[in-house]
């Protein structure tokens, strides 16, 4: 871990952006319900975790939960506000965590969001119930990868 901890300190400031402004956090903290048990929106806010946010104007739209475990990033939830239908959000949202993770040197993440389908959309493997993938060349050999997986 002190490799990727090391790697994560140099890129995080860069990274991470608004995260740690305290106007997004307040946006956080009130969309995943930091008062309440659990948000309408289904994200509980636990100050362990990163957080990346998507915004319309100054609108919060959604935010992707996740965190690193050992030698893997693990995307917890991807939520959009209630009443918001954006597909295209909720697909950067969940893959902004993965470019992070390859920026900081990490290869391996997981996704325990309950939404399948996108999961298998960021090319996410399931084997035993648990969605994985491999980060080396994700970003930058995509064709690699697709021939990867038909063998």
């Amino acid at each position: 871990m002190e490799k990727y901890s090391e790697k994560f300190s140099e890129n995080s400031q860069r990274n991470l952006g608004k995260i740690a402004e305290k106007e997004f956090w307040r946006h956080v903290k009130g969309f995943t319900g930091a008062r309440h048990r659990k948000a309408k929106s289904g994200a509980e806010y636990d100050p362990d975790r990163l957080y990346y946010a998507a915004h319309e104007g100054e609108a919060l739209l959604g935010v992707s939960q996740f965190h690193i475990e050992g030698d893997t990033v693990v995307i917890d939830r991807v939520r959009l506000k209630d009443g918001t239908d954006d597909h295209l959000a909720k697909y950067l949202l969940a893959k902004a965590p993965l470019n992070f993770a390859d920026l900081c040197g990490i290869q391996k993440a997981r996704f325990d969001d309950p939404n399948r389908d996108l999961a298998r959309e960021l090319e996410f493997i399931e084997k035993d119930g648990v969605f994985t993938v491999n980060l080396d060349g994700y970003f930058t050999s995509p064709c690699k990868r697709r021939a990867d997986k038909t063998e």
